[in-house]
Protein backbone atom coordinates (compact mmCIF):
# COMPACT_ATOMS: atom_id res chain seq x y z
CA UNK A 1 0.00 0.00 0.00
CA UNK A 2 1.28 3.05 -0.95
CA UNK A 3 2.64 5.03 2.28
CA UNK A 4 0.72 8.27 1.74
CA UNK A 5 -2.58 6.60 1.90
CA UNK A 6 -4.92 6.47 4.80
CA UNK A 7 -7.72 4.93 5.81
CA UNK A 8 -10.61 5.23 8.16
CA UNK A 9 -13.32 3.10 9.28
CA UNK A 10 -16.44 3.41 11.42
CA UNK A 11 -18.40 0.87 13.09
CA UNK A 12 -21.53 1.34 11.31
CA UNK A 13 -19.32 0.80 7.81
CA UNK A 14 -20.75 4.40 6.88
CA UNK A 15 -19.50 7.84 6.69
CA UNK A 16 -19.84 10.41 9.66
CA UNK A 17 -19.98 14.27 10.36
CA UNK A 18 -16.64 13.27 12.43
CA UNK A 19 -15.11 11.02 9.71
CA UNK A 20 -16.04 13.83 7.31
CA UNK A 21 -14.50 16.45 9.49
CA UNK A 22 -11.51 14.75 10.25
CA UNK A 23 -10.82 14.19 6.40
CA UNK A 24 -11.05 17.93 5.91
CA UNK A 25 -9.26 18.95 8.48
CA UNK A 26 -6.27 16.07 8.44
CA UNK A 27 -6.18 15.62 4.95
CA UNK A 28 -7.62 18.40 2.19
CA UNK A 29 -6.93 21.23 3.73
CA UNK A 30 -3.31 20.95 4.32
CA UNK A 31 -2.41 18.96 1.70
CA UNK A 32 -4.22 21.80 -0.42
CA UNK A 33 -2.86 24.61 1.66
CA UNK A 34 -1.12 27.14 -0.40
CA UNK A 35 1.05 29.91 1.16
CA UNK A 36 -0.01 32.95 -0.54
CA UNK A 37 -3.30 32.76 0.92
CA UNK A 38 -5.64 31.95 -1.95
CA UNK A 39 -8.89 29.96 -1.42
CA UNK A 40 -9.29 26.81 -2.48
CA UNK A 41 -12.36 25.18 -4.24
CA UNK A 42 -13.94 22.00 -2.89
CA UNK A 43 -17.27 20.12 -4.96
CA UNK A 44 -19.19 18.34 -2.39
CA UNK A 45 -22.61 16.57 -2.79
CA UNK A 46 -25.36 17.19 -0.15
CA UNK A 47 -24.32 14.51 2.32
CA UNK A 48 -25.42 15.87 5.85
CA UNK A 49 -21.58 15.34 7.19
CA UNK A 50 -20.85 17.97 4.21
CA UNK A 51 -22.83 20.23 5.73
CA UNK A 52 -22.27 20.59 9.65
CA UNK A 53 -22.12 24.10 10.83
CA UNK A 54 -18.65 23.18 12.31
CA UNK A 55 -17.57 21.70 8.40
CA UNK A 56 -18.69 24.70 6.99
CA UNK A 57 -17.20 27.34 9.82
CA UNK A 58 -13.97 25.31 9.22
CA UNK A 59 -13.94 25.95 5.50
CA UNK A 60 -14.51 29.84 6.02
CA UNK A 61 -11.76 30.17 8.21
CA UNK A 62 -9.15 28.52 5.80
CA UNK A 63 -9.86 29.85 2.67
CA UNK A 64 -11.90 27.03 1.52
CA UNK A 65 -14.87 27.65 -1.15
CA UNK A 66 -17.55 25.36 -0.73
CA UNK A 67 -19.71 24.44 -3.75
CA UNK A 68 -22.61 21.69 -3.19
CA UNK A 69 -24.35 20.59 -6.00
CA UNK A 70 -27.75 20.14 -6.59
CA UNK A 71 -29.60 17.08 -5.40
CA UNK A 72 -29.39 14.20 -7.68
CA UNK A 73 -26.86 15.65 -10.40
CA UNK A 74 -23.78 14.06 -9.71
CA UNK A 75 -23.60 11.76 -12.46
CA UNK A 76 -23.80 15.28 -14.87
CA UNK A 77 -21.63 17.48 -12.32
CA UNK A 78 -18.91 15.37 -10.55
CA UNK A 79 -16.03 15.32 -12.92
CA UNK A 80 -15.12 11.84 -11.60
CA UNK A 81 -18.20 10.70 -11.62
CA UNK A 82 -18.39 11.70 -15.46
CA UNK A 83 -15.57 10.20 -17.02
CA UNK A 84 -13.04 8.54 -14.29
CA UNK A 85 -15.10 6.25 -12.29
CA UNK A 86 -15.94 4.04 -15.56
CA UNK A 87 -11.97 3.38 -15.75
CA UNK A 88 -12.00 2.60 -12.60
CA UNK A 89 -14.19 0.26 -12.63
CA UNK A 90 -13.39 -1.84 -15.87
CA UNK A 91 -9.75 -1.62 -14.46
CA UNK A 92 -10.55 -2.83 -11.27
CA UNK A 93 -13.08 -5.56 -12.79
CA UNK A 94 -10.36 -6.57 -14.93
CA UNK A 95 -7.58 -7.12 -11.94
CA UNK A 96 -10.45 -8.84 -9.56
CA UNK A 97 -11.19 -11.34 -12.65
CA UNK A 98 -7.39 -12.30 -12.78
CA UNK A 99 -7.50 -12.75 -8.92
CA UNK A 100 -10.86 -15.14 -9.57
CA UNK A 101 -8.68 -17.20 -12.26
CA UNK A 102 -5.86 -18.44 -9.67
CA UNK A 103 -8.38 -18.95 -6.83
CA UNK A 104 -12.49 -18.70 -6.82
CA UNK A 105 -12.58 -18.25 -2.88
CA UNK A 106 -13.15 -15.17 -1.21
CA UNK A 107 -10.47 -12.26 -1.96
CA UNK A 108 -8.04 -11.32 0.87
CA UNK A 109 -8.39 -7.65 1.72
CA UNK A 110 -4.75 -7.35 1.16
CA UNK A 111 -5.04 -8.92 -2.54
CA UNK A 112 -8.25 -6.35 -3.02
CA UNK A 113 -6.41 -3.40 -1.93
CA UNK A 114 -3.47 -4.60 -4.52
CA UNK A 115 -6.17 -4.98 -7.04
CA UNK A 116 -7.94 -1.29 -6.54
CA UNK A 117 -4.45 0.12 -6.72
CA UNK A 118 -3.15 -1.07 -9.78
CA UNK A 119 -6.80 -0.25 -11.22
CA UNK A 120 -6.55 3.31 -9.54
CA UNK A 121 -3.17 3.43 -11.22
CA UNK A 122 -4.02 3.19 -14.48
CA UNK A 123 -7.59 4.92 -14.30
CA UNK A 124 -6.62 7.93 -12.33
CA UNK A 125 -4.37 9.54 -14.75
CA UNK A 126 -3.74 13.43 -15.28
CA UNK A 127 -5.27 13.89 -18.59
CA UNK A 128 -7.99 11.84 -17.66
CA UNK A 129 -8.79 13.76 -14.33
CA UNK A 130 -8.25 16.98 -16.89
CA UNK A 131 -10.78 15.86 -19.57
CA UNK A 132 -13.33 15.01 -16.27
CA UNK A 133 -13.18 18.63 -15.19
CA UNK A 134 -13.78 20.01 -18.96
CA UNK A 135 -16.77 17.31 -20.14
CA UNK A 136 -18.33 18.45 -16.58
CA UNK A 137 -18.41 22.07 -17.42
CA UNK A 138 -17.04 22.68 -14.43
CA UNK A 139 -13.34 23.83 -15.14
CA UNK A 140 -13.71 26.14 -17.47
CA UNK A 141 -17.25 27.08 -16.32
CA UNK A 142 -19.25 26.27 -19.33
CA UNK A 143 -22.79 26.71 -18.15
CA UNK A 144 -23.70 25.55 -21.88
CA UNK A 145 -21.87 22.18 -21.46
CA UNK A 146 -23.75 21.91 -18.15
CA UNK A 147 -27.19 22.43 -19.39
CA UNK A 148 -26.73 20.51 -22.51
CA UNK A 149 -26.44 17.61 -20.72
CA UNK A 150 -30.09 17.90 -18.68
Amino acid sequence: MPENWKFSTSTSGWTSDNHAYKWLTTLFEPKTRQNDGNWRLLLLDRHGSHLTAKFIAFCLDKNIDLVVLPPHTSHILQPLDVSVFSPLKRALSAEIEKLFRLDTRQIPRYKWTEAYITARNRAFIPRSIESSFRASGIYLLSPITILSTL
